[in-house]
């Protein structure tokens, strides 16, 4: 095997650190806020903490599976970039354009990591994620947000 390609097979672990990384920061921000009102309802620390113990699961996840795999996903940052890019853009867009848009644009940033995925699977796959999940945060948790438009 020569350098090269010992190179491609090493995976890198610098999106599961900055996934992990993320998550813990967020945690640790959203520890102040209620996770549930007085009445019941979600707090305003619902989403922000579930999202962070997700990307401490995520991240530790990526950690663990680092030095598996055939290598050839690994020789190009694109999987970690994106999906870590999506997180950054959902929280971007979610004031400004609302629940729906910004999961549609997360779904279909984390969907453009896998390679050769044609473009009408990848916008199909997205509304099939953002959609039920647009529903379930908003209709049957009731986290406060607009499904469209800034709230």
């Amino acid at each position: 095997m020569d350098q090269l390609q010992a190179t491609r097979t090493r995976k890198s672990p610098f999106a599961g650190l900055l996934l992990l990384s993320l998550g813990l920061a967020a945690g640790l921000v959203a520890l102040g806020l209620p996770f549930r009102l007085p009445n019941g309802r979600p707090g305003p620390g619902f989403l922000p903490q579930i999202l962070a113990g997700a990307l401490v699961a995520i991240g530790a996840l990526a950690l663990l599976a680092g030095p598996r795999g055939s290598g050839e996903a690994s020789a190009t940052p694109r999987p970690g970039l994106l999906f870590v890019l999506a997180i950054g853009a959902f929280a971007a867009t979610l004031p400004a354009f609302g629940v729906l848009p910004a999961a549609l644009l997360v779904a279909a940033m984390a969907l453009a990591a896998a390679p050769g995925l044609p473009w009408p699977k990848l916008v199909g796959s997205a509304v099939a994620i953002a959609v039920p999940a647009t529903w379930l945060f908003l209709g049957l948790l009731g986290v406060p947000g607009s499904w469209i438009g800034p709230r």
